[in-house]
């Protein structure tokens, strides 16, 4: 039943999709043809687009490791639960603990987008959104990899998920504000696709490796990632620097 009312919710987005550029298209004239080229030559050519695919990179990696690790805790808990008692149904009690935590994760996003987002780009700018989660990211996996259980492990994952949909999620778009008209259609939607989804994959082969060559435990899965979060750090305020160069170079020209 869930997965038949997600069908029908995309396909209402679908719709409307289509309504809006179908209004548009009648509405406006045509837009100025992009010019040919890749979105991957694009990228590859600036520096500051390259800095935002090695971000998106890193923070994917994170995330989706951090995910495979309160996985991984989940299971441990629910596979110990039903050891101690034969009627316990360790399906059921996974489906009950990830419905709730992905509520709250859902409601705090929604309260961080609402009373947070706003007023942390007007008072601290671009650097307070971008820096915001790698500097959450850092502290909870730093305690996780000093030893925690489940229910750290749900709180880390719950604040960080909750900023990456609202807080980081803005971060990304301002990014894009300075760049060519041409960088925006195609340079971003490389990032967004290619660069996103490859993250996903180099976290899957960290979590291979990890497990079934190296053998690590949760502890040493936090640990890479709070090396990773170091990575994306450098990588956030190298981003910055560039930025700030064209916002100064947009205010001299005006």
């Amino acid at each position: 039943m869930i997965l038949q009312i997600s069908a029908a919710l995309l396909l209402c987005t679908l719709l409307l999709y289509l309504v809006v550029n179908a209004r548009e298209t009648r509405h406006r004239p045509a837009s100025e043809l992009l010019r040919q080229g890749s979105g991957f030559a694009l990228v590859l050519r600036s520096d500051y687009l390259r800095m935002i695919a090695l971000l998106i990179v890193v923070l994917n990696v994170v995330n989706t490791t951090g995910e495979y690790l309160f996985a991984s805790l989940l299971k441990s808990q629910a596979d110990s639960l039903a050891a101690v008692g034969t009627a316990f149904d360790a399906q059921a009690y996974i489906g009950a603990f990830s419905g709730s935590y992905q509520f709250w994760v859902n409601v705090t996003a929604f309260l961080i987008q609402a009373f947070v987002t706003s007023r942390l780009i007007k008072h601290r700018g671009l650097s307070g959104a971008l820096l915001a989660l790698p500097l959450i990211a850092l502290g909870g996996y730093s305690i996780i990899g000093i030893g925690g259980g489940l229910a750290l492990v749900r709180l880390v994952k719950t604040a960080e998920n909750a900023t990456d949909y609202s807080i980081m999620n803005t971060a990304r778009q301002l990014l894009w504000l300075p760049t060519s008209r041409e960088e925006k259609y195609k340079g971003k939607q490389t990032i967004d696709t290619f660069f996103t989804r490859g993250g996903d994959v180099l976290s899957a082969g960290i979590v291979y490796v990890g497990t079934n060559l190296i053998g690590l435990s949760v502890r040493g899965f936090a640990a890479a990632n709070v090396v990773l979060v170091l990575v994306w750090l450098a990588v956030a305020i190298a981003i910055l620097r560039r930025h700030r160069r064209f916002e100064a170079r947009a205010a001299s020209a005006a």
